[in-house]
């Protein structure tokens, strides 16, 4: 079952900024300060929460409750009975969701009434098979729970579902529920943080649906995405597909690589075509330097023209770095010696040239290539020692370079 949970403020409406501009009003009638501080820190918790910020920064004597009745009320002679403006491209997806057999829910801070109401006067009810509000549960995001409860009323799995978010906290309790966060940032930026824990950050809604939907606009010529991991069943296909795919004397242990991802010194890449796990990538960050040192495609998979596709992908994603790769060298003596020259085949068919450079690593001799870009021995050691350190470099040496004879 294909399921996907929105947030509504900030996503389905632009009202985020609409309550910061009725906010705004009242610091400037009432004289309060520095009110971007705290409204911020709110965005994408419920009304308990919120009060408490609000009280925290101003201190216990400040007139939360009055002046957030007065907002209230002015918030809704303004924008009741549908005139809350949405954010471009929401009709479209819902539509698009809808078309394609998603169930769908809105799991939003605030109170379910003021949810169901707002969606209502919007003409958008009829979308969405469940409303979860935030007086429904009793921890507020970055808690889980929302979330949890969410995916359980459509009858979804954590690990399946998308979280639609543009809050720090939203994007933190979809994260830790299991689920597939997606940030579309509206009044806060994404910063390191997001971009560790949201699987895609996308510019706006019509992306959304590109990524969700297999309706394509025109020109579109495939849907094939690349993100960061998301849930425990992405770690065990994973590292199942490495276990089979390469031999044990090219593999790392891969809780090392999994503490090296989190470390953001390298960076674990889901693979998916059509909505399913089709493959992998790792990569090792570093500088103006990136290597490519595990792909593969699942062997369902291949013979579909996928492994090109996420190539480019990879490529695309890294476009201002010097993106390079070490294949075992053709020059040992190896039982896999056809299985070799197609994998180095298959790189130079896709833009790949050759380096000069050869290497030995943990007694496997590989040589490298690269998108138009020349790497030397020198900084090719110091990526694997920024990374891994001494336990990779000291079983790493350079056998010469590729050319010389």
């Amino acid at each position: 079952m294909k399921t996907v949970i929105f947030d509504m403020d900030g996503v389905i409406f632009d009202s985020e900024r609409a309550v910061f501009a009725g906010w705004q009003e009242l610091a400037e009638k009432y004289g309060f300060k520095q009110l971007e501080i705290p409204y911020r820190r709110c965005i994408g918790v419920n009304a308990a929460a919120s009060k408490q910020i609000f009280l925290d920064f101003y201190g216990e004597d400040f007139p939360y409750d009055l002046y957030c009745r007065e907002q209230s009320e002015n918030y809704h002679a303004k924008y009741d009975n549908g005139n809350l403006p949405m954010k471009k491209g929401v009709r479209e997806l819902l539509t698009a969701l809808k078309s394609e057999g998603y169930r769908t829910a809105i799991a939003s801070s605030t109170r379910t009434a003021v949810v169901k109401h707002q969606i209502e006067a919007a003409g958008l009810l009829s979308f969405f098979d469940c409303i979860i509000g935030g007086d429904m549960v009793e921890k507020s995001k970055p808690n889980p729970d929302i979330f949890l409860k969410a995916a359980e009323t459509l009858g979804g799995t954590a690990d399946g579902t998308y979280v639609i978010e543009d809050s720090y906290n939203g994007i933190r309790a979809a994260h830790a529920a299991g689920m597939i966060p997606v940030m579309v940032p509206d009044m806060l930026p994404p910063d390191e943080e997001m971009r560790e824990k949201a699987a895609y950050i996308l510019d706006d809604l019509s992306e959304v649906r590109k990524l969700l939907c297999t309706e394509k606009a025109s020109g579109e010529t495939g849907r094939m995405n690349l993100r960061k991991v998301a849930s425990d069943a992405e770690w065990r296909m994973i590292k199942k597909l490495y276990k089979t795919a390469f031999p044990a004397s090219e593999r790392k242990p891969f809780w090392l690589m999994q503490i090296k991802h989190r470390q953001q010194k390298a960076d674990i890449w889901v693979i998916e075509n059509e909505g399913e796990f089709s493959g992998f990538a790792i990569t090792i960050n570093g500088g103006d330097m990136v290597l490519l040192d595990y792909f593969v495609i699942s062997g369902e998979k291949r013979g579909l023209g996928l492994g090109g596709k996420s190539l480019r992908l990879l490529k695309d994603k890294y476009k201002d770095k010097r993106f390079f790769l070490e294949i075992e060298s053709l020059s040992a003596d190896a039982d896999n010696m056809e299985e070799r020259c197609r994998r180095k085949q298959f790189y130079l068919n896709n833009g790949m040239t050759e380096l000069d450079v050869k290497t030995k690593l943990f007694g496997v001799e590989f040589e490298l290539l690269g998108y138009d870009c020349d790497v030397s021995y020198a900084e090719y050691y110091s990526l694997y020692d920024g990374c891994y350190g001494r336990w990779a470099t000291k079983h790493l040496e350079e056998i010469g370079l590729k050319h010389s004879n």
